[in-house]
């Protein structure tokens, strides 16, 4: 396989262009979408909220029980907090990384909500992102961290308390924490399989920060996954392969990633797209020029297999706003997804990837959204 895997090939993006010519009628190439223009909400698929206030709520310096370093569960099943010694790139992703400072960033692009996943510095300590989505129920929704070193039946319980009373609608499955408990092959162990008839049954998405791409046990087990749960909805995170595009370069199962877009319950976020060849105060981090590039060429590939249905944008809140930029980077990154949308793809398909997909597999009421209009700085109680 080519270095170059995402690179398409000159008939793959003529099929593509000719679909995209015959969708978008009279729109010229260049032009800009505009979130009036879009039939569905814009909604950031996949965010991080980071707590300023560190005695309310936990904040540790390692993430989560049983990583090194952390004091780990006591005998009662409760944990400690750990000593908090943050770097100033730490500092930066909590004073930027709030609910208010995000409805802010929000307001300036047009976006109508987000769903945050845990940050692994809270660990399985969720009370932020609750008392968020109870400030703002319509504008946030949540997934929590699954414990694979807990039981089918606690994890379940805590399924039920977060979706029934919290407005959490998905769980976020991590690799690692197989490994850290003790289990050779994460997803496919009592635990998982509980989780994933439980998701099921309240329409509740799994998602999977995976190593698809690179992994061949992981692909083999989210396959598994897939094929065992055809009612619960998978959701692969970032590409399938890292938080950055740029992994992706070279990746051996780029091309299985793509075969997987046989199951029909299976959905992936192209998330943590961005846009750090434009000009910023940070440096950008190796690597980083061609993230923009390679996601781009990923994305139409992806949406060859899986249809701007079953995809979904999403900035990895608050990264681009730390990496990017320090005020702006979260509304750069959104107008140059609308820029790449304008010349590649459909209004259609951009109002799908830009919010349409998370909405429905994420459970947001798109209706009321679009009645409500874009997200308003300092809005609820937050």
């Amino acid at each position: 396989m080519s270095t170059r895997v995402l690179l398409l090939s000159s008939a793959a993006r003529a099929d593509h262009q000719t679909s995209r010519t015959r969708s978008r009628g009279s729109r010229t190439a260049n032009s800009t979408l505009s979130p009036s223009s879009m039939a569905y909400p814009r909604i950031d698929a996949h965010i991080h909220l980071w707590p300023d206030d560190h005695e309310k709520y936990f904040f540790g310096r390692t993430r989560y029980p049983g990583d090194p370093g952390e004091p780990g569960p006591g005998a009662d099943g409760s944990w400690t907090r750990a000593d908090f010694d943050p770097t100033a790139g730490q500092l930066d992703y909590y004073r930027q990384g709030t609910a208010k400072a995000l409805l802010a960033a929000q307001a300036e692009v047009g976006v109508h909500a987000a769903h945050a996943i845990s940050v692994v510095f809270t660990g399985y300590d969720d009370s932020y992102i609750e008392d968020c989505i109870e400030a703002t129920p319509l504008r946030i929704r949540g997934s929590h961290v699954c414990d694979p070193a807990s039981t089918p039946e606690k994890e379940v319980a805590r399924i039920e308390r977060l979706h029934s009373q919290q407005g959490f609608t998905g769980v976020r499955f991590k690799p690692n924490l197989w490994a850290d408990a003790g289990v050779a092959v994460p997803y496919n162990d009592d635990v998982g399989h509980a989780v994933a008839q439980a998701c099921g049954e309240r329409g509740m998405a799994i998602g999977i920060l995976s190593a698809f791409t690179r992994d061949d046990q992981e692909a083999e087990q989210i396959e598994k996954l897939a094929a065992a749960f055809p009612s619960t909805q998978i959701i692969i995170d970032h590409f399938g392969g890292g938080p950055t595009p740029g992994a992706l370069q070279g990746a051996p199962n780029w091309n299985r990633f793509l075969a997987l877009s046989k199951f029909d319950n299976v959905a992936v976020k192209v998330s943590g797209w961005h846009p750090h060849g434009s000009t910023g105060s940070t440096p950008i981090p190796p690597g980083g020029k061609d993230d923009y590039e390679v996601a781009g060429t990923a994305c139409l590939e992806l949406m060859g297999k899986y249809g701007a249905g079953r995809l979904m944008y999403g900035t990895n809140y608050p990264e681009p706003a730390v990496y990017c930029d320090h005020t702006k980077g979260y509304q750069r990154q959104w107008r140059a997804f609308d820029a790449w949308c304008g010349e590649h793809v459909s209004p259609e398909e951009a109002g799908l990837m830009g919010g349409g997909t998370c909405g429905r597999l994420y459970q947001f009421d798109c209706e009321a959204l679009l009645a409500a209009g874009p997200a308003l700085p300092m809005e609820g109680r937050l």
